[in-house]
């Protein structure tokens, strides 16, 4: 043998011997773990589906559109079905400084009533009485600064008009509303 090829003959034994017993060894048999008894879970039943009622925010909006005009007392806002006379009607009288809530509709005999007005933001009632033309309205009569116009223009999608004997209106929050009321502001 050549010198110090011995040296490189163990070496080579002693670090091949490890992985050769390794290849040969079998893995252990895998040891049968204890199966855990199944647990009955009964299902829980389904809650009784909630009747919350129909709601004036979930009501669908009163037939009709919002158009907007002026004419020579200021300006308008009127909503309804296209073709028909407005459900609904804010008016801007610039010289008067007021704002016109209006409702298609009369009181019997020249009675009087209240408008309620429902927003996102609260209600609030309004004194209204016959206008006495043709088409007939009950109206209120309120200042430019009321905070309900505000909540009208502002309410989240919808607000709800309603006036005793009378169907109620759900009627949307467009553009049209804040507009008649800036105009009367300014």
């Amino acid at each position: 043998m050549p010198p110090g090829s011995y040296d490189y003959t163990m070496r080579f034994i002693i670090l091949t011997l490890p992985l050769i017993l390794l290849a040969c060894a079998k893995d252990p048999a895998p040891q049968p773990q204890a199966t855990p008894a199944p647990v009955a879970i009964a299902p829980k039943p389904m809650p009784a589906p909630v009747s919350l009622g129909e709601t004036w925010q979930d009501a669908p909006h009163s037939s009709g559109d919002w158009v907007y005009r002026r004419d020579a007392r200021g300006s308008v806002a009127l909503f309804g079905p296209n073709g028909a006379d407005a459900s609904f009607i804010i008016r801007c009288d610039s010289a008067a400084r007021r704002i016109y809530l209006s409702r298609a509709g009369a009181f019997p005999g020249g009675d009087s009533g209240m408008m309620t007005i429902r927003a996102s933001s609260g209600l609030k009632s309004f004194a209204v009485k016959n206008n006495g033309d043709t088409p007939a309205y009950i109206a209120a009569t309120l200042p430019v600064n009321e905070p309900q116009l505000d909540a009208m223009a502002f309410s989240r999608g919808r607000f709800l008009v309603s006036v005793k004997g009378g169907a109620d209106l759900v009627i949307p929050s467009w553009p049209e509303i804040a507009r008649v009321i800036e105009d009367c502001r300014t």
